[in-house]
């Protein structure tokens, strides 16, 4: 049982601090030890029963004041009709429109191994995502695949711009780096995973006991036939590694299919 000493205050929700309250644009920022003062429909019941002690829900005005876009290149994202890396520049001009909505300065990430860049004049994200959306499969050596390290690395140097963070790609072969938990208190964190439903239900398979897979980031084959219900157990094994790694840094990860339509997609993520 949690006891107080006093008699918590109800203060009027105009009279509070501007960080204190979600009232009038404030977001909520981060979960606080209680100060005697503050008003008392702060409390979180929930965080108040697992630190054993009061907790309150602080609110900031403008919290939200970025959205920050990171895109992880890799030459599997040229795959498909229309390619995984169209449907990925799609997707960051639909964010960009929001974020004009919502007065957020965007700032795109594009996490490229060998020249990583942040742009934030909007001239120059438009050149890039043009860039990237007339690339060909032909122009694949152009694309240097990113490790979570340097994804992790962009994270924690951009977490003091807080706001909106947007991870999208299709998550090649995901290294073990350990993720961040603590950056769940610096940025609203989404991580947008392009996939088709071509590769759910891979046609190609069905119509053999098996096939030999090439692929395509080392040119490397694979050294045993895939059968086709292999090939789901290891896509269902790996989606598991992919959302523990996610849900570790408090982001969401959701699937989007690129044949699909985008908007309804993005719609349903970010308001559910």
């Amino acid at each position: 049982m949690l006891g107080f000493t006093r008699k918590l205050p109800f203060v009027p929700l105009p009279h509070l601090r501007a960080r204190d309250t979600a009232g009038e644009g404030g977001d909520f920022f981060e979960l606080g030890e209680y100060v005697y003062g503050q008003d008392a429909r702060l409390l979180s019941p929930t965080a108040c029963l697992k630190h054993q002690k009061p907790m309150v829900k602080v609110f900031q005005s403008q919290a939200l004041s970025y959205l920050h876009l990171f895109l992880l290149p890799s030459q599997s994202l040229l795959l498909g009709t229309p390619t995984k890396l169209e449907t990925i520049a799609q997707i960051c001009e639909l964010l960009l429109i929001s974020a004009r909505m919502y007065g957020l300065k965007p700032l795109l990430h594009y996490l490229d191994a060998r020249e990583p860049k942040t742009l934030s004049t909007p001239s120059h994200i438009r050149a890039l995502l043009d860039s990237l959306k007339a690339l060909r499969f032909a122009k694949r050596a152009t694309l240097h695949k990113a490790t979570s390290a340097k994804l992790l690395h962009h994270l924690i140097a951009h977490r003091h711009q807080k706001g909106l963070g947007v991870v999208i790609g299709d998550f090649y072969k995901l290294d073990s780096h350990a993720p961040i938990a603590s950056l769940k208190h610096h940025l609203v964190l989404y991580a947008l995973c392009v996939r088709s439903m071509q590769e759910w239900e891979p046609s190609f398979l069905d119509s053999a006991w098996g096939y030999r897979i090439c692929d395509i980031e080392t040119d490397e084959s694979c050294t045993h036939a895939l059968t086709l219900a292999h090939y789901k157990e290891n896509l269902a094994r790996y989606d598991t590694k992919l959302s523990a790694y996610f849900a570790h840094m408090g982001a969401k990860l959701a699937f989007i299919n690129p044949q699909a339509s985008l908007l309804p997609q993005l719609q349903r993520i970010f308001h559910s």
